[in-house]
């Protein structure tokens, strides 16, 4: 049986489950004293994770807002409030998508509380949280145990869904590190920050969705979205690091 809808309910009835986001300065900043909604989407994480290294972490629910009559969301925002730095992730969407399906693995430090922010085309913010427990942290993962070469080998597979006619899953892979700056090397002296900071989606040559990355996603980022296409559309990624190295791929959607 899955609680979670239950136990978000009963939260709302109660008047204190989506009041905690005000206690993050990175979310006061973005707002600056907007009071925004309570949010039709869903965010999904384990209830309990004992290693914080890669904890999957996905957003469902419908593309457009129900606040106005075709009000699409443009903007999604993860904040992780027990994290070193609150900033996980960011979504930019450039087109209007029918559904919303992200996927994402990413680091949690401790015990906490996530919190999901989008925005429509209007400007309207809407907000969900979710809690999740964790025994060790994994925000500082040993040096011996990453791929120190920085970004390479990019791996991305695209699939229509079923049942679901212009709709396409879109998976992608490439190895990267992603050092935070917050470790320490064999030498004692703290490994420079080093992530990939953006990818980027284009379809037929129009822009499709920026992904902005911060230190809490995982290494070797993984990245799931569903987008609206057609057979034999042609999509090209960016990836981009913080450092100023990029590698680009392109597929014909099948």
């Amino acid at each position: 049986m899955n609680i979670r809808p239950l136990l978000f309910a009963c939260c709302m009835a109660g008047g204190w489950s989506l009041a905690g986001w005000q206690q993050i300065p990175a979310i006061e900043q973005l707002l600056q004293g907007t009071e925004p909604q309570a949010s039709e989407l869903t965010l999904n994480l384990p209830v309990f994770v004992e290693d914080g290294a890669a904890v999957p972490v996905s957003i469902q629910g419908p593309g457009w807002s129900g606040a106005e009559p075709e009000d699409w969301l443009t903007r999604l925002l993860l904040f992780a409030d027990g994290n070193p730095n609150a900033e996980v992730l960011e979504w930019q969407l450039h087109q209007p998508q029918a559904s919303l399906d992200l996927h994402s693995r990413i680091r949690i430090d401790q015990s906490q509380s996530l919190w999901l922010l989008s925005q429509s085309q209007t400007g309207e913010w809407f907000v969900q949280q979710a809690a999740i427990e964790v025994l060790a942290s994994g925000c500082l993962v040993p040096l011996d145990s990453l791929d120190t070469q920085g970004m390479t080998n990019p791996r991305v597979i695209s699939r229509a869904i079923d049942g679901a006619p212009g709709q396409y899953q879109v998976r992608t892979l490439i190895n990267h590190p992603m050092d935070t700056g917050l470790r320490q090397g064999p030498d004692g002296e703290l490994v420079p920050r080093r992530i990939v900071e953006q990818l980027s989606l284009s379809l037929n040559g129009e822009p499709l969705m920026d992904v902005r990355l911060h230190g809490a996603v995982s290494a070797n980022p993984f990245l799931q979205m569903q987008i609206t296409g057609s057979s034999q559309d042609e999509l090209a990624l960016l990836w981009q690091t913080s450092d100023g190295q990029s590698l680009e791929f392109s597929q014909t959607l099948p």
